[in-house]
């Protein structure tokens, strides 16, 4: 039947790999079930203790954050379009 869907790391990657080049572009997902069930039950960060929240669960990822190096051409260009 497939996997549900669900955030994962190429998500967030691919239409950023697209701008930016898949050489220039890190990617890295957080959490697990329990920090996902947590946040929607609105418990702070301190209801849980720290092995609870850097348990990595692939199957249940919270958040992906995607980080972008521009490149030189990049750099250039973006100058340009501003004067």
């Amino acid at each position: 039947m497939g996997r549900p869907l669900a955030l994962h790391p190429g998500l967030g990657s691919a239409p950023v790999a697209d701008v930016f080049g898949a050489d220039r572009v890190e990617t890295v997902a957080y959490g697990n079930v329990l920090v996902s069930a947590a946040f929607l039950y609105g418990l702070a960060i301190e209801d849980l203790d720290e092995d609870e929240l850097r348990h990595r669960d692939e199957d249940f990822d919270f958040l992906v954050c995607v980080r972008a190096v521009r490149g030189q051409a990049q750099a250039s260009a973006s100058r340009s379009s501003r004067i």
